[in-house]
């Protein structure tokens, strides 16, 4: 179950990077993402910055 949140959360990525609202970039910030991998109705993601040293930005969906 976990692995397969993980991999809808990478499918979703792209579309909370490219979100309009002006604080999908700010660490601790929650944006609404519609995304059909994730389910019939838009999810609440937070948007944690893991730094600049790391290549990967964590999403965490908070239902």
């Amino acid at each position: 179950m976990a692995l397969a949140l993980y991999g809808a959360l990478l499918g979703a990525s792209h579309a909370v990077r490219s979100c309009s609202d002006p604080n999908a970039h700010d660490a601790g910030s929650f944006v609404l993402v519609e995304d059909p991998k994730l389910g019939p109705s838009p999810v609440r993601v937070a948007y944690v910055d893991l730094g600049p040293r790391d290549a990967e930005t964590l999403f965490l969906v908070h239902g």
